[in-house]
């Protein structure tokens, strides 16, 4: 199952339910990849697997070329916590 979970420069964000997956324009990680990298004490993160470069500046976050907030992310993290809890 796919849920919009929050956008992204427009972009949708998508969550897929089976695979514990974020989606959004062209590219799909796992949600703790994500996580760890977004809260990781580092202000330049890598995902080598999807060659993802995320770097957090000031409560912006740039994901290669998008850039939202920390608070978008939260809002998004929070949506994919209660998609969790709902499945169950």
């Amino acid at each position: 199952m796919t849920i919009e979970v929050g956008e992204i420069q427009g972009y949708p964000v998508q969550y897929v339910l089976e695979k514990d997956m974020v989606f959004c324009k062209n590219t799909i990680c796992r949600v703790k990849d994500l996580k760890a990298a977004i809260y990781s004490s580092l202000s330049r993160e890598y995902i080598e697997e999807k060659d993802l470069s995320i770097v957090k500046d000031k409560g912006i976050i740039y994901f290669g070329c998008l850039t939202t907030t920390l608070d978008n992310i939260e809002a998004i993290r929070r949506k994919i916590k209660q998609v969790k809890r709902n499945s169950k």
